[in-house]
């Protein structure tokens, strides 16, 4: 008996590679507080070429995109929050040494 492979789930795209360096791209500028709504225009337009042949892979990609976007300004907003505790320890650490 011979067997063969099963089909992929998800069948190729024409020009993955270049879907994906797209939205690559647009997690980036997404990534940057000045280049958001750039990022986001990015990304909406790949995902609506996408959407046309896959609509599924489309909401997907949404729901996707939401989780990445929501975990980099996470990210980003403890960042933050880290460089201030930071700051104000070495004011704290400065303080304590000026009065001894």
């Amino acid at each position: 008996m011979v067997q063969t492979a099963p089909a992929p789930v998800f069948p190729s795209v024409d020009g993955l590679d270049d879907l994906l360096g797209q939205v690559r791209e647009s997690l980036q500028a997404a990534g940057d507080k000045t280049h958001v709504d750039d990022g986001l225009a990015e990304f909406e337009a790949v995902r609506d070429r996408v959407a046309g042949d896959r609509p599924e892979v489309a909401a997907m990609m949404t729901l996707l995109w939401q989780e990445a976007v929501s975990a980099r300004r996470s990210c980003n907003f403890w960042r933050e929050v880290s460089d201030v505790e930071k700051e104000l320890a070495n004011r704290i650490a400065e303080n304590t040494q000026q009065r001894h």
